[in-house]
């Protein structure tokens, strides 16, 4: 009889957690509907917002900090439309038919493109953000998307609860079947009671209810969802007021990625209307053709197409910018150009930013170009052997941007000391007392310029200013003449002497001619010869520059 109670019972109590569970699992999916319902709703207001942006972004006359703000303001829309989009179709996703869907990509320059995206909000709330990615390019089989979506969920969520002063980590390692993302937090922690909910259904812990940061408890199940697409495994460590760990482990691939599949092909988008990061070919010509305003040249070298276009906008209003995506494009631009700083990554395919770091440094033509790089590796050793390869700083990912801006701004005014400091050595070439209203105001001392300046520079400008000089007389003498006499382009000849000295050669040469007519007249020769003696053939136009450089007419100056 015992037994037949013992039975019973048992009955009764799986029936009850037969019940329990469905009256969960009805809970769960009565939640996404709504959910789901909700963002119907939403859909259309978002849209009447994307609508308006779009227009404004045709509008011409925008002011380019403008253009900026609109285009922040339409990316980030167009990805609360994606984020709608991805909520709608939530209870679509068929995982055997997602796995057929999946290709070979890397991780790093995903994690690194994502990371981005947080560098802004952890600014505002004074958080630690890091980065650390192996050297070595990681492949999985997955979608740029859900990969994009599981990332941004779980950096979304440690940043949101860490307080701050707190720090969140992003860690890629590897095993050699494995790909192993870490995603770690020094904030509020998860209960221990709590943590077997996480990816079951719709939850939010209590010490998450009672925190001012608003959630919904929907993106943990949506992050484990996706990693049993990708097919992984996804586990959590966490400790109240500790922090918490979320390891994710994915099977690993050594196929190189090959080009992502078209838009139009369905196998490519298992969530529609996914929001693009990367600007469009109109958008990348406005910002471009916003950069080549003359003033100092910044050349940026990153692989990453939002990271690089994310540069370019930081910096175009203030400098003129090239972008390319590699090192061997920024060597080759090299041979045109001769930017007043390069800004290079340290990771990408083919010649690394270290190595392209050590190949301009390691030439003479090029060795005084500062050079910055950026890196996810900022660890003390890579620190080192980046500043051994010649690097004039090492900024670590995540970067803020407003230290970034101010580095570079740093070695940008340092470079315009040099600057000022090769015209005043070229004009003193002449041989006699400088004037002051030929030579830039700013006077830094010899000693303090003089040890950041290559070798080669300061015989570059040396020679330029003697060739100049020797033919001080001769009218026939131009800037094609220097630029054979140099051996060199007249394009690149032009870059470097404006980069080193601040003028354009016709400036310099007549600079020169200048000082020595200041010289010829102090030791009596008339207005007519000494125009003459300085290479002048018109003696009107020589006394319309001399007043416009002195101050005074050549007749009068003594």
């Amino acid at each position: 009889r015992t037994i037949y109670l013992v039975l019973a019972g048992l009955v009764l109590y799986f029936i009850f957690r037969y019940n329990s569970n469905k009256l969960q699992k009805k809970h769960d999916e009565d939640k996404i509907k709504f959910f789901i319902n909700t963002a119907h709703d939403i859909r259309t207001p978002v849209t009447l917002i994307m609508a308006p942006l779009e227009d404004l972004g045709r509008v011409s006359g925008l002011s380019g900090k403008g253009q900026y703000y609109l285009d922040m303001a339409r990316n980030n829309t167009q990805k609360l439309h994606t984020l709608i989009t991805q909520l709608l179709e939530f209870e679509k996703v068929d995982i055997t038919r997602q796995r057929t869907n999946l290709y070979s990509l890397y991780l790093n320059s995903i994690l690194e493109e994502e990371i981005v995206g947080f560098q802004s909000y952890c600014d505002n709330k004074q958080l630690n953000l890091n980065l650390n990615l192996p050297d070595e390019e990681v492949g999985i089989k997955g979608d740029r998307q859900i990969v994009g979506m599981l990332i941004d969920n779980l950096l979304s969520n440690a940043c949101k609860y860490t307080p701050p002063r707190g720090e969140v980590s992003l860690d890629l390692t590897t095993t050699k079947r494995k790909a192993i993302i870490t995603v770690s937090d020094s904030g509020i922690g998860i209960p221990k009671k709590s943590q077997k909910h996480l990816f079951k259904k719709v939850f939010r812990a209590e010490n998450a209810e009672k925190s001012q940061e608003k959630g919904t408890g929907f993106g943990l199940l949506q992050v484990h969802r996706i990693v049993k697409i990708l097919g992984g495994k996804i586990s959590v460590q966490s400790e109240e007021n500790q922090g918490t760990t979320f390891t994710i482990i994915l099977p690993r691939t050594y196929e190189r990625p090959e080009l992502l599949p078209e838009p139009g092909n369905a196998a490519s988008q298992p969530l529609s209307s996914a929001y693009s990061p990367f600007p469009s070919p109109e958008q990348q010509e406005v910002a471009k053709s916003k950069g080549q305003q003359p003033g100092d040249t910044l050349l940026i070298v990153e692989d990453n197409e939002t990271l690089r276009y994310y540069l370019r906008q930081t910096f175009d209003d203030e400098y003129r910018v090239i972008d390319v995506a590699n090192g061997q494009e920024a060597l080759d631009s090299l041979s045109n150009e001769y930017p007043d700083l390069i800004l290079s990554d340290v990771m990408m395919p083919g010649l690394q930013g270290d190595e392209l770091c050590r190949m301009v440094k390691d030439n003479p033509d090029t060795a005084g170009i500062p050079f910055v790089l950026l890196t996810a590796k900022a660890t003390h050793d890579a620190t080192v052997e980046g500043l051994k390869k010649g690097a004039d700083d090492y900024i670590p990912k995540p970067f803020s941007t407003e230290i970034l801006k101010l580095k570079v701004q740093g070695l940008i005014e340092n470079r315009k000391r040099q600057r000022a400091f090769f015209m005043r050595e070229a004009l003193r070439q002449v041989g006699t007392k400088m004037d002051q209203s030929i030579s830039d105001q700013e006077s830094p001392t010899t000693e303090e310029v003089a040890q950041g300046l290559s070798e080669n520079d300061r015989s570059f400008v040396d020679r330029a200013t003697q060739l100049v000089i020797d033919n001080i007389s001769n009218t026939d003498f131009t800037i094609d003449t220097l630029c054979r006499e140099m051996a060199m382009s007249r394009t690149l000849f032009y870059n470097r002497l404006k980069s080193l000295t601040g003028k354009s050669p016709q400036e310099f040469i007549r600079l020169i001619r200048l000082q020595k007519s200041a010289e010829l007249l102090r030791n009596g020769k008339n207005v007519s010869e000494t125009a003459i003696d300085c290479g002048f053939v018109n003696p009107k136009y020589f006394s319309t520059l001399f007043k416009q450089y002195f101050g005074v007419q050549p007749s009068k100056y003594q």
